[in-house]
């Protein structure tokens, strides 16, 4: 899969899981893509410039 910004494991506050009052979903998350700030929106016509491929998954290296 193509890779994004590496990011670090932290844990959460139970301040933060009080305040989402929600039961954990082991395996619930799947993929997360990590970017940074940029020029917003853009229309790609190269297909090999998405993350995602047509089904919604991220796309493996080409």
């Amino acid at each position: 899969f193509l890779k994004g910004l590496q990011v670090a494991p932290v844990l959460l506050s139970d301040e933060l899981k009080t305040s989402l009052a929600t039961e954990p979903s082991p395996g619930g998350v799947q993929y997360i893509i990590a970017t940074q700030v940029g020029p917003g929106p853009q229309v790609l016509d190269d297909p090999h410039h998405h993350l995602l491929g047509p089904d919604g998954l991220p796309q493996r290296d080409l």
